[in-house]
């Protein structure tokens, strides 16, 4: 399963998922980024995540993110 998905799901570092974004768009495809996580224990959580789409938002290199709202 690692191998099959290594391609398309990332570790979290910021510097990993803007050079896969740049390498993606320079062959002309745009990519939906889906922050992957369901549970969210309390608020303090679901500031940390909606934090981090809204910094994500910010990036130049990410046009689009799914958001599930029972993760926020």
């Amino acid at each position: 399963m690692h191998e099959e998905t290594a391609n398309v799901i990332l570790p979290a570092a910021e510097a990993l998922l803007v050079r896969h974004l740049e390498a993606r768009r320079q062959s002309g495809v745009w990519m939906n980024v889906d922050f992957l996580g369901e549970a969210v224990l309390g608020e303090a959580e679901a500031r940390r995540r909606m934090d981090s789409y809204l910094r994500a938002l910010r990036m130049p290199e990410i046009e689009v993110i799914s958001v599930k709202i029972t993760t926020i």
